[in-house]
């Protein structure tokens, strides 16, 4: 059962993840359209997907890392049975314009960000004053 503080703070957490994952779907699609690329649509599957992920990697259960990634590939084709590619971005950093930042200056992750993707997801979980972010891409 949640007390009250409890369940302010899980409230406050879900804002500031929805508001977080907005800011990065916008910097992001930015970026795109710089490219003209087309903005990624964002789907609550694959968000679902990339949250689980940031969790585990926070948590120490998994390294900041790709790990499991097959098993998410696996698990977003369920949901899009004809995707014919998934891709995967993971950071660590104190706000949006940080992770977008990063992945913008790494060439494998700016390459999935201009990727020939349409569909995307985010997750985000905020530990020890920095965020861990996922970003899963389905063409």
């Amino acid at each position: 059962m949640l007390f009250g503080s409890q369940v302010l703070q899980a409230q406050e957490s879900a804002v500031s993840i929805k508001t977080m994952r907005q800011e990065v779907l916008e910097l992001v699609n930015l970026k795109r359209s710089i490219f003209l690329q087309a903005p990624f649509q964002m789907r609550d599957s694959l968000n679902n997907l990339a949250q689980t992920h940031c969790i585990n990697m926070a948590e120490g259960i998994v390294p900041i890392s790709h790990d499991g990634f097959k098993q998410r590939d696996s698990m977003a084709r369920i949901f899009f049975p004809m995707a014919s590619l998934i891709g995967e971005n993971v950071a660590v950093a104190q706000d949006a314009d940080e992770i977008v930042e990063g992945w913008w200056n790494s060439e494998g992750h700016k390459a999935n960000l201009l990727g020939d993707y349409t569909l995307a997801g985010i997750g985000l979980f905020f530990s020890e004053e920095q965020w861990y972010c996922t970003m899963l891409f389905v063409r």
